[in-house]
């Protein structure tokens, strides 16, 4: 949809209302940057956590409602606008009049309004906590499911290496994990090869386990890197 800004300037207005999937309300927002007077659309306030026309909207209002992290990169900005000319986009922390904190992604670009130069900065404000919250969710939850993973691989390992070398589970864990060290590879890859050595062909097992836990290269080349012969003795 085209609409007219006061004092004739135009853009693309998408539907405030609708947004874009998995986000918020868009608002609008323009600053005069003569004479640095802000008008606000009724979102916009809600993003702020005030009813419309509830303040003023100002530049240090603006500012004291954003992270104090991101802060300093939205002032310079706002101090360097006159001097651009090209859209931008940004995603900021916003802190609402309640201590709500709502992550927002804004856009605009700077204009000029009349003959003489004057210039205003004019765009939208996109409420997106939710989709940020979900895709944080998301690589929560896929982080936990490699961790379980890995814990499962490392207690079956230190039950299997227990058992070949008549340890005990902790003794186990502590071979495996001097080998980590020994050979700058992680824990769950150790821990892997050597389920796989210990649960194979009984025929030479224990010096493959040997070999695997001092950083001998296998002959397909699979086990991990690096040396650091450590010996292994029954308790």
């Amino acid at each position: 949809m085209r609409r007219r800004l006061e004092h004739g300037v135009s853009f693309d207005e998408p539907d405030a209302r609708r947004g874009r999937r998995g986000a918020g309300p868009t608002g609008r927002y323009r600053l005069d940057l003569a004479t640095r007077t802000w008008w606000w659309s009724d979102d916009i306030y809600a993003l702020h956590g005030f009813a419309p026309g509830e303040v003023v909207p100002t530049t240090d209002l603006v500012l004291a409602h954003h992270h104090p992290d991101d802060r300093p990169r939205t002032a310079r900005f706002l101090a360097a606008a006159r001097r651009t000319d090209k859209p931008f986009g940004a995603m900021y922390r916003l802190i609402g009049a309640d201590g709500t904190e709502r992550s927002v992604v804004v856009g605009g670009m700077v204009e000029p309004v009349s003959d003489g130069g004057e210039l205003v900065l004019h765009g939208y404000a996109t409420d997106v906590s939710t989709t940020v919250e979900e895709r944080a969710g998301a690589v929560a939850n896929q982080q936990i499911r490699a961790s379980a993973r890995s814990r499962g691989v490392i207690e079956q390992a230190k039950g299997a290496l227990a058992a070949v070398y008549r340890i005990s589970p902790e003794s186990a864990f502590e071979v495996m994990r001097v080998a980590s060290n020994d050979q700058n590879t992680p824990l769950r890859e150790i821990a892997e090869a050597a389920l796989d050595a210990a649960t194979s062909s009984t025929s030479g097992r224990r010096a493959r386990l040997d070999d695997l836990l001092a950083g001998v290269p296998a002959q397909d080349g699979r086990s991990p890197r690096g040396a650091g012969a450590r010996s292994v003795t029954a308790s």
